[in-house]
């Protein structure tokens, strides 16, 4: 998911640069030793004159094998500091030196497990992982599936585990053992300043930033005017001062938007949204793309999905159709997890939601498409901008007043970074194209953009799991 609310970039830009940077001709730079892994070597390319990047690859994690792939289902979630980058899969959470590449440390999931769910920022300089045990299903033999039952705190300077929690005497936990269920597959976690909150299906829990003690839980939420069936919690963010969490209800209010203090759990409202304002009545499938202001993405059938923006109230501001006189939004879900929640190609400011269309071909082996940004207060277009007439984009990060942007890359033109101004769309190349070795890389990441490098993360490609452009 791509979300916004990138790692703050330490060398500042001014905003006549963006109009004229000159636009680098396309072209491959060297390509690093055969074999590079992690800390591989620094390509030597010169970064051009007013350039903010140099088009070398500083360095790469590998690829996952073709049967380590079959194991896992992408990278879960990703992070920077202004020294580091931080990567997270089932299997594992670990370190590289921002500049070197150099491992600084990794942590797997206790007693062999897997990690389950990730907070999708930090706070405090941590980030809070869910993590269970591997369990082969009773019914189908060789089918495993993850027990998601407890949670760790993460410090990203050290690696270190600052605390462990069960989650096995909460209400969920407790009523699936009764009724004899198996426990969920996931967890979806947000951290604050004040506390971890867990949108843990039949039950909402806070857990003390400090020591990871229960401090409190919303136990059943009864859907709207029936009081009987409950809903769901399926996602959770952090905004600046509550977190918002999401649930799925019936079908005449698929989903309900809640607002809590995270120290307390107090809620601050509930917003219920009807079938008709989602443009349809199945409650699965709708996940938070923002917190701060709220977004609700709402992928449908046949490009009838919709982006739904809500105030502080939980009253609905505006809606972002799908398809529109811009073209039709691309609200497939990348990054795709084991921990089951989905991030899409949008990325969200207080007042502006960028995104892309569906790609369309143009000719025997090339697509094309456009970025397209909206303004959040009435939902309307923006501006839209095109990457090429033979390449397709990705937004990747926002940076202050600003979009980075990835042309995802062809052989003729290979993949190149663009700073692009959220008001207008102005701007252009923030340096020389990368390697052919990226080509269509780009569409599948997950990006992190701190002290002037540009930071991809993908476990699904079959070419590289991580890596850092220059």
């Amino acid at each position: 998911m791509i979300v916004g609310g990138a790692a703050v970039l330490v060398i500042a830009i001014l905003a006549t640069t963006i109009v004229v940077l000159r636009p680098w001709e396309s072209r491959t730079p060297a390509r690093p030793d055969a074999g590079a892994t992690a800390a591989g070597r620094q390509d030597d390319k010169e970064r051009e004159s007013g350039a903010e990047l140099s088009g070398a690859l500083g360095w790469k994690v590998p690829a996952a094998s073709s049967r380590e792939r079959m194991g896992t289902s992408g990278a879960l979630g990703s992070w920077a500091t202004p020294t580091s980058f931080v990567r997270a899969d089932d299997s594992a959470i670990g370190s590289w030196e921002a500049e070197s590449g150099k491992p600084q440390w990794q942590l797997k999931p206790p007693a062999g497990g897997r990690f389950c769910g990730v907070s999708q920022e930090s706070a405090g300089g941590a980030v809070a992982l869910a993590y269970g045990l591997e369990r082969e299903s009773p019914y189908v033999k060789g089918v495993t599936s993850v027990e998601c039952a407890a949670v760790v705190l993460v410090d990203l300077a050290t690696g270190r585990s600052v605390w462990r929690a069960e989650l096995t005497g909460t209400y969920t936990v407790t009523s699936l053992k009764r009724i004899g269920a198996t426990l969920p597959r996931t967890m979806s976690l947000a951290v604050t300043g004040q506390a971890v909150v867990v949108a843990y299906e039949w039950s909402a829990v806070g857990l003390s930033l400090r020591d990871g003690a229960v401090r409190w839980e919303q136990k059943r939420l009864p859907a709207k005017g029936n009081g009987v069936s409950s809903c769901f919690f399926r996602d959770a963010l952090a905004g600046k001062a509550d977190a918002v969490l999401l649930a799925t209800c019936d079908k005449d209010n698929p989903i309900a938007v809640l607002a809590v203090d995270p120290a307390t759990g107090e809620r601050r409202w509930r917003r219920d949204l009807t079938a008709a304002e989602l443009g349809d009545d199945s409650p699965s499938g709708k996940w938070l793309l923002a917190a701060d202001p709220i977004v609700v993405a709402v992928p449908g059938i046949q490009d009838s999905g919709r982006y739904i923006v809500l105030d502080d109230t939980g009253h609905v501001k505006s809606t972002i159709a799908q398809g529109g006189s811009y073209g039709n939004l691309d609200m497939r879900p990348v990054g795709l997890s084991g921990g089951g929640r989905p991030r899409y190609r949008a990325l969200v400011t207080a007042d502006t939601l960028v995104t892309a269309t569906s790609a369309t071909r143009v000719t025997g082996l090339r697509d094309t498409n456009s970025l397209v940004a909206f303004d959040l207060a009435t939902g309307r277009p923006r501006w839209t901008k095109g990457l090429g007439e033979k390449n397709t984009a990705v937004p990747a990060v926002i940076d202050g007043d600003t979009v980075v942007a990835m042309r995802t890359g062809t052989y003729e033109d290979p993949p190149q970074a663009f700073r692009l101004a959220l008001a207008d769309g102005r701007g252009g190349p923030m340096g020389p194209a990368y390697d052919r070795e990226l080509i269509f890389t780009p569409a599948n990441c997950l990006y992190r953009f701190s002290g002037g490098r540009l930071f991809l993360v993908s476990n699904i490609d079959t070419k590289v799991g991580a890596v850092v452009l220059r």
